[in-house]
This record gives structure tokens, C-alpha cells and sequence, in this order.
């Protein structure tokens, strides 16, 4: 009798214990569950995050090429605009020198003395 009481005491005991074991496995495979769940919001986010990057940085380069284009062609429109005005003010002083020649031209052969005397001051 003694020893079936003491088989009972151990099978409770061992019943206990499988039953605690089989909480902790339990309460274990709920964190491990919740840590995939985890782990998979944000490796999703990771992707969403990766794919987000990715189109900004298109979109940056794209940016930077259009820059450089309308850079370029800032340069190409500021040399023209240079060389006219260098055109200009060559056409100018052609003009001013032939207004002026012409302009002694006409005193001297007019005879104009206050022209003479202006022409030298």
C-alpha cells in the first residue's frame, strides 16, 4: 500500500512538473510566435522602406540630370548672350568712331570753328 501511495505521490509530482513543462512550452511558443509576427512587420517595412529609397534615389538622379541639363544650357544662353553684347558694343564704337569722322568731316570742310574747338576739348 505504501508503495502505490508512493507511486500515486510521484505521478502527481511528474504530472505536475509535465504540466508546468508543457505551460513554459506554451508561453514559449506564444513569444516565439509573437516574435515572428514581429519579425515579419518589420521585414515588410524594411521592404516598403528599401523600395522607398530606391524611387527617391531615381527620382534625386533624374533630378540631378535634369539640373545638369538646364545648367548647361544656362552656359550655352550666357556665352550667346556674351558674344552679342561683345557684338554690340563693337557695332558702337564703329558707329560712334563714323559719327565722329563724319562729324569732322563736315567742320572742317564747313569751316566751322566752334565745332574745331569743341573737337579738341
Amino acid at each position: 500500500h505504501d508503495e502505490v501511495m508512493a507511486q500515486r505521490a510521484l505521478d502527481r509530482r511528474l504530472a505536475s512538473e509535465l504540466n508546468r513543462f508543457h505551460e513554459a512550452v506554451a508561453k514559449l511558443t506564444n513569444e516565439l510566435s509573437s516574435v515572428q509576427k514581429h519579425d515579419s512587420e518589420i521585414t515588410e517595412h524594411a521592404r516598403e522602406t528599401q523600395q522607398n529609397l530606391e524611387s527617391a534615389l531615381l527620382e534625386s538622379e533624374k533630378n540631378s540630370s535634369l539640373v545638369a541639363e538646364y545648367h548647361d544650357l544656362y552656359e550655352m544662353q550666357r556665352r550667346r548672350l556674351e558674344a552679342q553684347v561683345l557684338e554690340l558694343v563693337r557695332e558702337k564704337d564703329a558707329w560712334q568712331r563714323a559719327a565722329h569722322d563724319l562729324a569732322a568731316k563736315v567742320a572742317e570742310e564747313q569751316s566751322l570753328k566752334s565745332a574745331k574747338r569743341i573737337q579738341l576739348c
